[in-house]
């Protein structure tokens, strides 16, 4: 447990405006300009708590399932500002310490305000702070753990930002589904697969569902904002390269790995439906909202018969 305290562990001076306090996952709270001067300068194990020695740079899922299972106050708060910081950044193919320090240090910095410093926000900056530091000074492999997830958190609100019409990127349902798509990837790696969505339209499995939720919204958005526009050929291949060119090169450019071909002809078969619904019947796009979860699977399963 969290227990307040008056005065930095390391130099026994006070907290104050100057001096500021910041715990680490251990609990042990140290001044945020002491804590950095151990990890760049100390002697002996810095990439460990100065009291206990617990290893700050380990994976920490306790973390990560706090943050999931915030309050969606928190969580939205924390996701406006990701949005928000994200305009900053020229495209999707970021390195992982600009996406720290230009992206996901200021939303965490700007959510553990509100939220407090014993909060899994300003739990997670004070890790990736040592995760970082430390590997600004051994130029040892780029952290992992909830770095590798934040990063690639980053990365797809690029992607989903891009494409999404700024009432949208406020909307806490469409938040809510690019963090569940970025948690459902896993935290093996920081890119974003083609595979993922290979899989997930196969609707054999439901580990990738939330990407493949947050895919068919962005195509449905493509839809409302650009549908009308591009016409619809009578030609079936010619589709098929109207669909490939909107929605596999529009949308995922940067993704690794390529779409399958019969990925290709259930995403044609969507993108008809969906064309269908909203251009022809006057249907609502999808939005990442409750119950669509049903709507996206019915258009995917029909693809699939």
């Amino acid at each position: 447990q969290l227990r307040p305290v008056s005065q930095c562990m390391i130099c026994q001076s006070p907290f104050d405006e100057t001096h500021i306090p910041v715990a680490l996952n251990c609990k042990h709270i140290f001044g945020q300009s002491c804590l950095v001067e151990w990890l760049t300068n100390g002697s002996g194990n810095t990439g460990a708590c100065p009291c206990c020695r617990q290893d700050l740079l380990r994976q920490n899922n306790n973390i990560w399932s706090a943050l999931t299972e915030n309050s969606d106050e928190s969580l939205q708060a924390f996701l406006y500002y990701l949005c928000r910081f994200s305009r900053t950044v020229n495209g999707p193919q970021i390195s992982s310490r600009d996406a720290y320090e230009r992206v996901i240090r200021p939303a965490l910095e700007c959510t553990a305000e509100s939220a407090g410093q014993a909060s899994p926000f300003a739990l997670s900056r004070n890790q990736l702070d040592a995760a970082y530091h430390q590997h600004r000074l051994n130029q040892a492999r780029e952290p992992g753990g909830i770095a590798i997830l934040f990063h690639r958190l980053t990365r797809l609100s690029f992607d989903a930002y891009r494409i999404a019409p700024l009432h949208l990127r406020a909307s806490l349902p469409f938040n809510n589904l690019v963090w569940k798509a970025n948690v459902c990837i896993g935290s093996a790696s920081a890119e974003i697969s083609w595979d993922h969505l290979n899989e997930a339209s196969e609707m054999g499995n439901e580990r990738y569902f939330d990407f493949l939720h947050l895919y068919t919204v962005l195509v449905s958005q493509h839809l409302a904002h650009e549908g009308a526009k591009t016409g619809w050929p009578e030609r079936r291949h010619e589709r098929m390269n109207l669909v490939v060119k909107s929605c596999c090169h529009g949308i995922g450019a940067s993704w690794i790995g390529k779409p399958t071909n019969k990925f290709k002809d259930r995403l044609a078969l969507v993108y008809e439906e969906l064309r269908r619904l909203q251009l022809d019947l006057g249907k609502i796009s999808l939005r990442g909202g409750d119950g669509e979860e049903h709507v996206v699977r019915g258009l995917w399963q029909s693809a699939a018969w």
